[in-house]
């Protein structure tokens, strides 16, 4: 977790993107992508948003390939 107060969250089919805006400020570093189609793989990047709308670097890549 950050003790930032949002996080933005950023999605690509391709590994290393380009990454897609995909949500903004979500409250906590726990994140449910219900957009997805079974068996495809997406990966994520998340920015810390701080109280003066200051968005920091991307994090490392998250992947997940979903399994309905």
């Amino acid at each position: 977790d950050n003790v930032e107060p949002d996080f933005n969250v950023y999605r690509s089919t391709t590994s290393g993107g380009p990454y897609s805006f995909y949500a903004a400020g979500i409250p906590a570093s726990a994140f449910v992508d219900a957009g997805v189609t079974n068996g495809t793989a997406y990966f994520y990047v998340v920015t810390a948003v701080n109280q003066g709308m200051v968005e920091s670097l991307m994090s490392s890549e998250a992947w997940a390939i979903p399994q309905g």
